[in-house]
């Protein structure tokens, strides 16, 4: 997995005011708050909850911070709150269905990104295929025309039609994971959740 640090809550460096620094923060946000620099991309914009400026280096591994700030105001969602009541997985405050934010004890937010093909599933706290996942198809394995249909699923052996193709249906793991699997011998009811033999229709 690939980490990107974009913030720190609080402040574990000495911070320098830039009064030469785009005032770009919003009176109206109180936390801190991440703007892309507007003429480097190697550095980027930070307001504190004072609306202090501050420009600031990439973080270390970073290159180019166009993909940390991407143009969107990101404020850290790993409030003292949030982290008292365990709640120490985030979205993306971007909404990147791909990357997902973990919080450590002190309030650092670590950018991470899901694996290829996989996107975050915020209900199960894991990684999951964003498209159905067939094993048996070379490469990704992924059917780009059937979308997961098991990222709200809270349990485990949960079933769906697999769409177009009724030897075929679709089975969820407990995570979220939408596989494709082959009746042996038969189709798939959907009425009784099970492969049956013959000509029966599903229900």
């Amino acid at each position: 997995m690939v980490y990107y640090f974009y913030f720190v809550f609080p402040f574990t460096t000495t911070l320098i005011l830039d009064p030469d620094a785009p005032f770009l923060c919003d009176p109206r946000n109180n936390t801190i708050e991440i703007y892309p620099h507007p003429t480097d991309f190697h550095k980027f914009i930070m307001c504190d909850q004072n609306d202090n400026t501050f420009v600031r280096l990439c973080p270390f591994g970073v290159a180019d911070c166009n993909y940390v700030t991407s143009g969107c105001k990101y404020s850290n969602p790993c409030t003292q709150q949030e982290i008292l009541a365990g709640n120490m997985y985030q979205h993306d405050p971007c909404g990147n269905q791909t990357n997902y934010v973990i919080c450590t004890s002190l309030g650092i937010a670590e950018v991470t990104q899901c694996p290829r093909t996989r996107i975050w599933n915020h209900d199960t706290l894991h990684c999951v295929f964003e498209y159905v996942h067939d094993p048996s198809i070379p490469g990704s394995g992924s059917i780009p025309s059937i979308a997961n249909p098991c990222l709200h699923v809270h349990s485990d052996h949960v079933y769906f039609p697999y769409p177009g193709d009724v030897t075929k249906y679709i089975f969820c793991d407990q995570f979220g994971n939408a596989f494709a699997r082959t009746c042996p011998g038969g189709i798939w009811n959907e009425q009784s959740k099970t492969c049956v033999s013959g000509s029966s229709l599903i229900g």
